[in-house]
């Protein structure tokens, strides 16, 4: 359902990946999935969508991510960017301490807003 707000209470923290719990927002042009990442989760694997561009912003924690063979780890307030068609994943939870990650998608993710709404969790990596 398309909202103007969502308040910390409302996030709605549901299957979207198989084994990864976030929370979709949705836009007209756009979709928006704030993941929670436990420390301990296995990597993800490597992916790419070829009708989406990808932005993140690290809101707490830290992760390492693989975008076009480059891995950096980011922290708090840094940002990561995938083009279309670019391959991407390989994330992890560096340290101790959860990760939240809002991921923002254009144009929309609709298999994560389907997974939202009590379809099946989607996998990227088995799509690409």
């Amino acid at each position: 359902m398309k909202r103007s707000f969502y308040g910390l209470s409302e996030f709605e923290q549901t299957e979207i990946r198989p084994g990864l719990q976030g929370a979709v927002m949705e836009g007209e042009l756009a979709t928006a999935v704030r993941w929670e990442f436990p420390p301990g989760m296995p990597r993800t694997g490597i992916h790419h969508h070829d009708d989406h561009e990808q932005f993140g912003f690290i809101v707490s924690g830290r992760i390492e991510v693989e975008i076009g063979g480059e891995v950096r780890v980011l922290g708090a307030g840094e940002i990561y960017y995938a083009a279309k068609g670019v391959p991407h994943g390989h994330t992890v939870v560096v340290g101790d301490e959860p990760a939240v990650v809002i991921d923002f998608f254009s144009p929309p993710r609709e298999e994560y807003v389907r997974a939202a709404h009590g379809g099946p969790a989607f996998d990227p990596v088995a799509s690409a």
